[in-house]
């Protein structure tokens, strides 16, 4: 019985036969794979088969984000109104230390783990590189989190971090070891966002179980880690469904240092793109208050539960850029462009739209205390929406492997967003902050935009 055809360059056709065959032994095997082993190299599929695929799985990832975005965004709006702008702004001084620990422990090699997991064959080496990578990131962590609290609690004679501090110790552990790289690199976004939408559920439970009795600093952090850890083990649970997680740990943490420091570019990347991307929030703490912060906190998670919308186009489009980048850089640049076209012809009108409603809506929901998160808010919907339209450049050199390019362009955007945080914070606060990260995502688009177009005229000088 013809499972399903698909039509190729050559005239032929390929059952999915083989595909459906491994269907019952392993769900995360890729198109890609399922392809080669009925003889036909990836790049002679036609493109329509792609995008139809592309478009399904970001409708499924899409509905899964709209459930956790709705349940999250009760859960954030509960914890701003029961805590106020200085509790916020405490938990917000952790979440920034958070995100400085992870990038040590993950050192931006989710990008380069992706590349090595899709174009290694062996299931065996796969299962090596998850393992290497699991026991790498958990050892580290585990030892960063226990350095990082020790700091915190001899060093903060008054302890009014330290509830925050302990969930922060535990978050760290639960998300550097998250296998978010596993889905994206074997095409199963769809997936990982079910457990994301699970999480943000947990989490508003969570919030309103613990914030109604206990509304003291830090308690929102406690909801994250409780519920975070539920997702962590659902999770994993479906990602040991198809790797061997080894009790072996000997030379796991090597490997894992080794394979990341080969990629030392991306380490240096990671470090400058978090320079303009998320420092911003300490410096906010640190140049002006925590209540300052506080304010700002609430900008950032209607980002945050908007954005996820928006990231799953890369993520979903990552696998399909690199098998276009093997197919040449013409090809890779006119797909980029005729999705930038269609991207921003949807985000244009909606990112206009956030400046006329969210002054209104913005006190309404959070509270008035808020109110003057609203300006911020619309600033950084207006980046968010030019990182989609840089993700499709940026990514491009990444599936390329011009890491170094990469590391030019975000470093020089860091040095410039640096300097401007470093004199506007201090007199305009949240506002300049997001003005700078809007500013910053622009430069990254017209500099990976100019390096896509220049690598295309330099292989193609006709």
């Amino acid at each position: 019985m013809l499972v399903h055809s698909f039509p190729l360059k050559t005239g032929t056709e390929v059952t999915r036969r083989s595909y459906a065959a491994n269907s019952h032994r392993n769900r995360f095997i890729p198109m890609s794979e399922a392809v080669a082993s009925a003889g036909i190299s990836p790049p002679v599929i036609q493109s329509g088969y792609a995008w139809k695929l592309s478009a399904q799985k970001y409708l499924s990832s899409a509905v899964w984000r709209i459930g956790g975005a709705g349940t999250g965004a009760i859960g954030a709006i509960l914890a701003a109104r029961w805590l106020g702008p200085e509790k916020l702004g405490i938990s917000g001084v952790v979440q920034s230390l958070l995100l400085t620990a992870i990038l040590f422990v993950t050192l931006g090699q989710d990008i380069s783990l992706v590349r090595s997991y899709r174009t290694e064959a062996d299931s065996k080496k796969r299962d090596d590189l998850v393992n290497d990578v699991f026991w790498g990131r958990l050892l580290t962590s585990l030892l960063l989190g226990v350095l990082l609290f020790a700091v915190e609690f001899f060093g903060d004679h008054d302890h009014k971090f330290l509830i925050a501090a302990c969930a922060g110790f535990v978050l760290l552990v639960l998300q550097a070891t998250s296998p978010t790289w596993i889905f994206q690199a074997t095409d199963d976004v769809p997936a990982q966002q079910r457990f994301v939408a699970l999480q943000a559920g947990l989490v508003t439970v969570m919030i309103v179980i613990l914030l109604v009795p206990f509304p003291v600093a830090g308690m929102d952090m406690i909801a994250q880690a409780l519920a975070g850890a539920a997702a962590w083990f659902l999770t994993w649970r479906y990602a040991w469904r198809r790797h061997t997680i080894s009790v072996c740990t000997r030379g796991r943490w090597k490997n894992y240092l080794v394979r990341s420091f080969s990629h030392h570019w991306l380490i240096l990347s990671a470090v400058v793109i978090y320079t303009y991307v998320s420092f911003q929030q300490l410096l906010i703490a640190s140049l002006c208050s925590v209540s300052e912060l506080g304010l700002y906190r609430p900008a950032l998670q209607v980002v945050q539960a908007v954005y996820p919308f928006l990231a799953l186009i890369p993520a979903i489009l990552y696998p399909r850029l690199i098998d276009w980048a093997k197919e040449g850089p013409h090809v890779l640049f006119r797909r980029q462009l005729q999705l930038m076209l269609a991207f921003s012809l949807l985000l244009i009108p909606a990112v206009a739209a956030a400046f006329f409603v969210l002054p209104w809506l913005f006190p309404k929901v959070f509270g008035q205390a808020f109110a003057g998160g609203a300006l911020p808010c619309a600033i950084l919907l207006s980046s968010k929406g030019i990182v989609v339209l840089n993700s499709l450049f940026t990514w491009g050199l990444w599936a390329q492997q011009r890491d170094k390019s990469m590391l030019a362009i975000t470093s020089a955007v860091a040095l410039l967003s640096l300097g401007f945080n470093l004199v506007l914070i201090p007199h305009y606060g949240a506002i300049a902050a997001s003005s700078v990260a809007c500013l910053s995502e622009f430069g990254v688009l017209a500099g990976s935009m100019s390096l896509s177009w220049w690598n295309l005229k330099r292989t193609n000088p006709v």
